[in-house]
C-alpha cells in the first residue's frame, strides 16, 4: 500500500505537467 501511494505522489506531477504543456500547445494552434 505504501508502494502505491508513492508511485501516486510521483505520477500527479507528471500529469500536471503534460497537462499544462498540452494547453500550451492548444493556445500555440489557436492563435497560428
Amino acid at each position: 500500500m505504501k508502494k502505491y501511494t508513492q508511485g501516486k505522489q510521483i505520477l500527479r506531477p507528471v500529469l500536471t505537467r503534460f497537462a499544462t504543456h498540452f494547453i500550451q500547445l492548444e493556445e500555440i494552434t489557436r492563435q497560428k
